[in-house]
């Protein structure tokens, strides 16, 4: 059998060596031309830029502390934008799938743990029906870990030995079945081992002090399951996910709780990816991507953003919280109010992919502004540790100290006689730039520092920033010099931004520094910046009081108060030309305020506000610092069928009011068992961070219904000083009996 087959070879090897020649005698030279040489093909499309083409695609986000209506320290517009933004996640990450042409999937969403804001029933099943409206449960599986909120509810784990029964049991309730389309014979435990697309996925929740650090038999759990996927691997270049809470080697600076054990038994895993939350530093920050033994990746917030602020020439001072996007912040310290149940206004998720070369690319994308935040980064060297191209001196070293571009100036905003708010540029290289240290003097020596914020972590950064200076002298020059800190508290370069004004001499006509209302019959405007007042509901204009007329059916809110806050943190004057033709339908009518009253639920809130009660008498609130809510009632009663001068003060040590030019009675009583000493805390929630004429404190669009007006306000002003009594006589005059 095997004879015969080889000679049937050979006999037609050698017919073929014979017909060779025949064939070529039979062409004549002329006919003899060149063939091209065939087009090499590959099995791979073709792509511009990178080349990049993903066969794996995920979503990982952490921090949503998801809170519910009637339960947490929360309004019901900022659950309903909590949850928004969760359902966004998923529809603007299958938008971007879809328009990739070559791979259209999205395989997984990854919550990585503070998905809840206490781990109870009613947060887990806002988390549940937000992902279920929204997930294509064919094609992308839900991965989850737990974070250290989730034990709140349970109150289980005060300490490494105790039990963590309730909090697991309600995390396989919850998310234990989520992926019965894709393994219907395996339950997603909060410590869950899977492949997608034959790449390991590895999710382990902490079980020690709270929810803050993992314990040594989970780090043993940890080291087997690398083991397994490490095997799964032979070249150990394709990246093993590891998807954790709390980052590793990361020591609690509250509880001094450290997860050394989990970071022990990830450092021999170069190929190792490592994602985690629980910081919520901004994405762009370069160490939230960084390669030392493995990558570790952080994938941003979706609740509030944090970190340290630099000062005195690159040291890091507190930690702080941004407000809004003029620069403002809010220290984040022991002794203020809680900031996790302030501002929520964070929403940055990351996205991730793999390609056929095992390259990784990380994107990061802003909600808020519906656009990617930062540059895409392309990770080449998983598993090649001596490779690493985002090492932490690597990255280090090639971000820049911050500069001035030469064009770079200052602009006064508005200079009184003792106050100044200036508007600067940002730096060179403002995407890495933290914050700015402003520097104040006089030909005298220095006065004082204030610090700015550059908003580098979200895609709406501004481009200019505003810098607010109280106290000052009338009549005096003053130079502002300003430095930048980038990610590593470097230190700007070159000359810093300078800058000198003039405050004008105080002739006794005080002048708005914060806010001005003007009424007419298209709206209301702020004289000072020239910012057009939102109007929510009915509010007309009366022509012959060149008054705005309120019905309890409407108000107008201003959102720019927030730039002015550290202008008035110790003295403040509120001003109004009222006339009230109605009770209020609660208690109280707000008049001028930035003020919201509803500190129940431990939720907290603050700031001023001018209103008057059922009887006509004048409120006067604010909210202290460490004191909390102080209330001044006046004795006197507010005219009806006239307009009244009302004027409320505060200058760090008492409150006043004023009405038609003199101080009332109750201003003037002993207070000595009440303290006044302090701070004004104002509201930092950005929802809250409105001036309502018409009515008290605001969220989003909506006002304290039961706190709304019944008559006209002619005159509205905000100063960001407590002006004496001979000057609220002068202004009272021209309205006194009008």
């Amino acid at each position: 059998m095997k004879t015969t087959r080889l000679m049937r070879l050979l006999s037609l090897l050698l017919a073929l060596l014979m017909l060779c020649p025949l064939a070529a005698a039979c062409k004549k030279k002329d006919d003899v031309t060149e063939q091209p040489l065939p087009e090499e093909t590959s099995d791979e499309p073709e792509v511009e830029g990178d080349g990049f083409v993903p066969v794996l695609r995920f979503v990982a986000a952490s921090d949503i502390h998801t809170r519910v209506d009637g339960y947490d320290q929360a309004t019901a517009d900022e659950i309903n934008a909590a949850q928004a933004r969760l359902r966004g996640l998923f529809t603007v990450s299958y938008a971007d799938a879809q328009s990739n042409p070559y791979y259209q999937k999205l395989d997984a969403v990854m919550l990585v743990g503070d998905y809840t804001d206490r781990g109870n029933t009613l947060q887990y099943e806002q988390v549940k029906k937000a992902v279920n409206k929204v997930r294509n449960d064919e094609e992308t599986q839900l991965l989850a870990c737990l974070g250290n909120h989730e034990f709140w509810y349970t109150g289980e784990n005060g300490s490494l030995e105790t039990d963590t029964t309730k909090t697991y049991a309600n995390f396989v309730t919850y998310f234990g079945r989520v992926n019965q389309n894709f393994d219907p014979d395996q339950t997603m435990g909060p410590d869950y081992h899977t492949v997608i697309n034959g790449f390991h996925f590895i999710g382990i929740s902490p079980d020690a002090h709270g929810g803050r650090s993992y314990s040594l038999e989970k780090a043993k759990w940890l080291k087997a399951e690398l083991e397994i996927a490490k095997a799964d691997d032979p070249t150990k270049k394709k990246p093993i996910f590891v998807y954790m809470h709390i980052p590793p080697n990361t020591l609690d600076a509250e509880e001094t709780y450290s997860t050394m054990y989990a970071a022990s038994r990830l450092n021999t895993y170069p190929q190792a990816v490592v994602i985690s939350g629980h910081t919520h530093q901004p994405v762009v920050d370069p160490s939230s991507l960084t390669q030392n033994n493995y990558t570790l990746l952080n994938t941003g917030t979706m609740g509030y953003t944090g970190y340290g602020m630099y000062i005195n020439q690159g040291t890091e001072g507190k930690g702080v919280a941004p407000l809004g996007l003029e620069g403002a912040y809010v220290s984040d310290t022991t002794g203020d109010p809680y900031t996790e149940h302030g501002e929520r206004e964070t929403a940055v998720f990351t996205i991730i992919e793999v390609d056929a070369k095992n390259r990784m690319r990380v994107r990061y994308y802003d909600l808020n502004a519906d656009a990617f935040l930062g540059e895409p980064l392309i990770i080449a060297s998983i598993g090649q540790q001596k490779s690493f191209e985002y090492t932490s001196l690597k990255r280090k070293a090639n971000t820049p100290a911050p500069s001035w571009a030469e064009d770079a100036a200052v602009t006064e905003l508005a200079v009184t006689p003792t106050t100044a708010r200036l508007s600067f540029p940002q730096a060179v290289n403002a995407s890495t730039v933290r914050n700015y240290q402003l520097n104040l003097s006089t030909e005298t020596g220095y006065v004082t520092t204030i610090y700015r914020l550059s908003r580098y972590d979200t895609a709406l950064m501004p481009e200019r920033l505003t810098a607010p200076f109280s106290g000052l002298q009338p009549d005096t020059t003053y130079t502002v010099t300003i430095y930048a800190y980038n990610c590593y508290g470097v230190q700007s370069i070159g000359e810093p931004l300078a800058y000198t004004f003039h405050t004008p001499a105080d002739d006794g006509a005080p002048v708005p520094e914060v806010f001005s209302a003007a009424f007419d019959a298209t709206g209301a405007t702020d004289k000072i910046s020239g910012a057009t007042l939102k109007k929510d509901g009915a509010v007309t204009y009366d022509a012959e009081t060149q008054a705005a007329k309120f019905t309890r059916e409407g108000g107008y809110m201003w959102n720019g108060i927030a730039s002015y806050y550290d202008l008035m943190k110790t003295s403040v004057t509120l001003e109004a030309v009222v006339k009230r033709t109605g009770i209020p339908d609660g208690e109280t009518a707000g008049i001028l305020s930035n003020y919201n009253t509803e500190i129940t639920n431990g939720r907290i809130s603050g700031g001023m506000s001018l209103e008057y009660n059922r009887a006509g008498r004048v409120v006067f609130r604010i909210y202290l610092k460490n004191l909390g809510v102080r209330t001044l009632v006046s004795a006197a009663v507010l005219p009806t069928g006239r307009f009244a001068h009302v004027v409320a003060t505060y200058d760090g040590h008492a409150m006043k009011i004023y009405i038609d030019g003199e101080l009332d009675a109750t201003s003037a009583s002993d207070t000595s068992s009440v303290s006044y000493e302090g701070e004004i805390w104002f509201p930092w929630k950005s929802a809250e961070q409105n001036l309502v004429i018409g009515g008290t404190g605001s969220y989003g669009t909506t006002y304290t219904s039961a706190r709304r007006m019944n008559g006209l306000v002619r005159t509205a002003n905000v100063y960001a000083r407590a002006l004496n009594e001979s000057q609220i006589r002068a202004l009272a005059t021209p309205y006194i009996a009008t």
